[in-house]
């Protein structure tokens, strides 16, 4: 398919998704002029967000301005919304990421991450509330020892924190 059609908006964000997941951000950043066209719609922004977040230092007013754009337009399928809250607490700012997680929580299905992101904040809130980089102030949760989790918990005590992670 991407041959016949090498453009195609959705194809390219495919493939910067796969690139990006499969850690070569290089290569995935090559191809982002082939969609910045289409970057006010919700699928492209969370594309361009989640790759934003994959550099060490993101900007964070870009990906949250990109993470708002794809939350709105997703509908009830809160993949972006979800993102939002875990960006909006490694930014800093631990209240706005608890009013994203009371509006995912109020949507009609149940988000399933949304017990690992209400831990998650919940374990971040001091370094959140103070203000600081809480991605590099917290200790790491294991989100597969948080309940429902089927496997067991690693122990990895004191590495950077990791934040439930969604379908990519």
């Amino acid at each position: 398919a991407q041959k016949g059609a090498p453009d195609n908006a959705a194809l390219v964000r495919a493939r910067i998704d796969a690139l990006r997941i499969s850690g070569d951000t290089k290569a995935a950043r090559d191809l982002v002029d082939k969609i910045l066209a289409t970057g006010s719609q919700p699928e492209t922004a969370y594309v361009l967000a989640a790759l934003d977040l994959a550099e060490k230092d993101p900007p964070w007013s870009v990906v949250l301005s990109r993470l708002r754009t794809a939350a709105a337009g997703e509908g009830t399928a809160s993949r972006a919304r979800a993102a939002l809250v875990v960006a909006l607490a490694q930014s800093g700012d631990g209240a706005e990421a608890r009013r994203e997680l009371d509006r995912l929580a109020s949507q009609p299905r149940v988000h399933p991450l949304l017990p690992a992101l209400r831990a998650y904040l919940d374990r971040i809130a001091p370094a959140a509330a103070a203000g600081k980089d809480a991605g590099a102030q917290v200790a790491a949760i294991d989100v597969k020892s948080l309940p429902g989790s089927s496997t067991p918990p690693s122990t990895n005590a004191g590495a950077t924190p990791t934040p439930p992670t969604a379908t990519p």
